[in-house]
């Protein structure tokens, strides 16, 4: 009998014992998972051409040992077993009775044979950088990966980054390279020569990057023995192996839906399980009776757009696109999914990090709903009290109060009170009698009711210096904000000092592009700024002004938000208003 039918005879015999281990019994679901870990001289700091990022994987030595209990099993291995995420990573596994390597991470070197060109598009273009552009040399519909020599930017972050940085075109045809003007290499000879020296000797700029379909590399018959042999139910428990990189042996592959949200921990399919296993949360608002069960995947090379069909048969579609969606980060996802013909709306958080994208289109008659408890009613937030002076605008734009649920909820409000002194106009509040509070209940669709105060705040001398931070994103970041208090103030007769370690002399400030709240209290870096804030890891305000020598403000302008809903990953309410909290307190 040859290996290959011996394998095979083994898997339908413990088939029909509904994969119950028995003695005898070869473990093939039994897996060794790939791993990355990372080092750079100076963590603090990005990654960049002088703080070079080292990643090993499993099986750096080209050779990967297992001690099982009669024999040394030497396993080759032609590259380390690399990880970019829970989904994508390289593993030694038994595929239809046959053990192998499954790649599911890319590695390409790049060697300054490019053809590279400077990106003279504007909307790229600082005083501060020089970017380039070529063809991308991989295929790969995820736009994310880890580099060895640069951070990993969206084509959005990219556009406004002043540090050195790498990311994809949003259609993923093209790889932009940005240095920085200290690094001397601002022409295409500049960056071949870079790349071509980097890769002689030794020190290659790597990107490791998601194969959009996985390979596998097939042990010769010798090692199919040893490794059936190892991976009896007899064997298992002396079974060892040596690389510093390998943490265990995993006895099972299989994955498991959250059941907060499914009725059940899995949908019958095992791919849809292996993309579905990412979600972590889900709310369905406005809905009436009906049930809502996944329909499916629909995939393309710009995106992957998920269904959900109700018990009427009416079909809910979102849509993440690669371009701006990042699959590394261990955050959630935000996708809206409605139908076009009713007004329910599907709020599903989804971890990328944990998926594995389905190489095809996947369609499910499963019975199993989604959770009741899954409907929500609308949701608003609004502040206690809003101030006005008597000079300048005070407006609410009730649309922008609205967390979730009723993509017509715009048309729907209602606005009452107990005087007139204010205006209501295209869903906006406008108070506009000085000298009154006034205090405005809104109705939506006759669900929602909440009060606003608008406290009026008579204007006051300034008798003294005051100072005042400005903290935020790529707003702050842009230095009009700042720039323009300062100067109302001095026209007012006051003078205020700038309190910041960004900025210019006269316009400090502490705004960073593309930062959200969340970055602010976890992100040692990001984006190619770092935190002056954290201290072993925690937001540390009284820490950040006595190590920059600082005077204590005397109001803080905190402009943060847009990122924390828009940018994808850590975008859940509660854990944005958990960042905020911190901030403030």
């Amino acid at each position: 009998m040859t290996v290959k039918r011996k394998i095979l005879s083994i898997i339908a015999f413990s088939m029909i014992f509904n994969n119950t281990v028995m003695a005898g019994e070869v473990m093939t679901n039994a897996i060794i998972n790939g791993s990355t870990s990372s080092f750079r001289p100076n963590p603090v700091y990005n990654i960049n051409p002088y703080n070079i990022s080292t990643y090993a994987g499993v099986g750096e030595s080209g050779i990967l040992k297992l001690f099982s209990k009669n024999q040394i099993i030497e396993l080759p291995i032609n590259s380390p077993l690399y990880k970019i995420n829970e989904g994508y990573k390289d593993r030694i596994v038994n595929k239809n009775g046959v053990w192998g390597i499954e790649r599911n991470v890319g590695v390409y070197e790049f060697t300054g044979a490019e053809n590279w060109e400077v990106y003279s598009k504007n909307s790229y273009k600082n005083d501060n950088t020089v970017a380039f552009i070529c063809d991308s040399p991989i295929d790969t519909n995820i736009l994310n990966g880890m580099c060895t020599h640069f951070d990993i930017l969206s084509d959005k972050e990219q556009k406004t980054s002043i540090y050195d940085a790498l990311s994809f075109s949003t259609d993923g045809s093209k790889i932009i390279m940005r240095f920085m003007n200290v690094r001397n290499i601002k022409t295409v000879e500049n960056i071949k020569n870079f790349l071509y020296s980097q890769n002689i000797t030794g020190s290659s700029v790597k990107l490791f990057y998601f194969l959009n379909t996985p390979t596998f590399e097939v042990f010769d018959d010798d090692i199919q023995l040893k490794l059936n042999d190892a991976f009896y139910s007899d064997n298992i428990n002396s079974l060892g192996f040596s690389d510093k990189n390998l943490k265990t042996i995993d006895f099972s592959d299989s994955v498991s839906l959250n059941t907060n949200v499914f009725n059940s921990n899995t949908l019958g399919n095992e791919k849809l399980d292996r993309f579905f296993t990412g979600v972590t949360d889900l709310k369905i608002y406005n809905s009436g009776n009906e049930r809502y069960f996944i329909n499916g995947i629909n995939l393309s090379n710009t995106g992957i757009e998920i269904s959900i069909k109700d018990s009427d048969n009416i079909v809910y579609k979102g849509i993440i696109k690669y371009y701006n969606s990042n699959f590394i980060n261990d955050k959630n996802t935000e996708i809206i999914l409605r139908s076009d013909s009713k007004d329910t709306v599907i709020r599903m958080l989804i971890n990328l990090s944990k998926v594995k994208i389905p190489l095809e289109n996947i369609y499910t008659n499963s019975s199993e709903p989604l959770k009741e408890s899954c409907k929500s009613q609308i949701e608003t937030v609004v502040p206690d009290k809003v101030y006005y002076t008597r000079s300048g605008n005070t407006e609410i734009y009730l649309s922008n109060t609205v967390i979730s649920g009723g993509s017509t909820a715009n048309s729907e409000f209602k606005v009452t009170a107990n005087n007139y002194s204010y205006i209501f106009d295209k869903n906006k509040i406008v108070p506009i009698v000085e000298e009154e509070n006034l205090i405005i209940n809104y109705t939506l669709k006759g669900e929602k009711n909440s009060p606003i105060e608008f406290e009026y705040v008579p204007n006051k001398e300034i008798n003294r210096e005051l100072n005042i931070m400005f903290l935020g994103d790529s707003l702050i970041n842009q230095d009009y904000y700042s720039k323009y208090v300062k100067e109302m103030f001095q026209a007012d007769g006051t003078n205020i000092n700038l309190i910041g370690t960004r900025g210019t002399e006269d316009n400090r400030h502490e705004g960073r592009g593309g930062w959200s709240a969340y970055n602010y209290c976890n992100s040692l870096s990001y984006a190619g700024y770092t935190n002056s804030f954290l201290n072993n890891g925690k937001f540390d305000f009284k820490y950040y002004i006595e190590s920059n020598n600082l005077e204590t403000p005397d109001y803080i302008v905190l402009n943060l938000g847009i990122n924390d809903l828009n940018l994808d990953g850590h975008n859940s309410y509660d854990e944005i208003f958990t960042n905020f909290d911190t901030i403030i307190n």
